[in-house]
């Protein structure tokens, strides 16, 4: 399952993943003492997050848009050297070279923040990380898995908004100009979102509020990168 393999991810970053997890706690709790309501203070600790990520976010979008431009003459590439692969893979060079483009400067951005999301997920997961305040936040106690931390409306609430931000801020991320490939990724996205959805039910309440906003902020985000890209 994903939660196993996140934790098999965890166990193996070993010492630097322990490093930027303990640094995100104590961040957190800082944050909790000058904003003393634990629902709060995820809100704050998510936004301030976002703002230090956000020079990566660019990154990505940028390298994102600059294939979506090129996708056109690669099509075109292909078909020319569809017979031809080392051709192909030298006119693609060519191209990338021309275009200023590196197929691989957006994978960079994601895997610099990849650690960083890890600690955050298990920050939360962490009760310990509540203790000393009242950790009820809009009904739900921040602690307990969602499904039981509070009544069930509002627990089936944050499950939908989960699921429903985890499509919006995916769907804002696809490539728009890919007909071909739009169906496929749509279904693809519902899928994804109603499995977050699904997970969401059974996870802390606390990491589902902190999943909710990082959604709610990435949608905005994206939004204004592009427009402006």
């Amino acid at each position: 399952s994903i939660l196993e393999d996140m934790t098999q991810y965890h166990n193996r970053g070993g010492l630097i993943l322990g490093a930027i997890q303990n640094v995100l706690k104590l961040f957190f709790q800082n944050i909790y003492n000058v904003v003393p309501n634990y629902g709060l203070s995820i809100i704050v600790f998510t936004i301030l997050i976002k703002i230090v990520l956000l020079p990566f976010n660019i990154m990505q979008t940028k390298s994102t848009v600059k294939m979506q431009l090129i996708q056109p003459k690669l099509k075109e590439l292909q078909e020319k050297y569809k017979k031809n692969p080392e051709k192909l893979q030298e006119a693609q060079l060519a191209l990338y070279k021309s275009e200023g483009v590196n197929p691989m400067a957006g994978c960079l951005p994601i895997l610099i923040q990849m650690p960083i999301l890890f600690a955050i997920f298990y920050v939360f997961r962490d009760p310990a990380v509540f203790q000393g305040g009242n950790a009820v936040f809009l009904g739900l106690n921040l602690v307990e898995p969602l499904k039981s931390a509070g009544p069930l409306p509002i627990a089936l609430v944050f499950t939908a908004l989960s699921g429903l931000s985890t499509f919006v801020s995916t769907w804002l991320l696809t490539p728009k100009n890919q007909e071909a490939n739009a169906m496929s990724s749509s279904s693809t996205n519902i899928i994804m979102s109603v499995f977050f959805a699904y997970i969401s039910f059974g996870m802390p309440a606390g990491l589902v509020v902190y999943w909710i906003v990082n959604n709610i902020l990435q949608m905005g985000i994206q939004y204004a990168l592009n427009k402006a890209l």
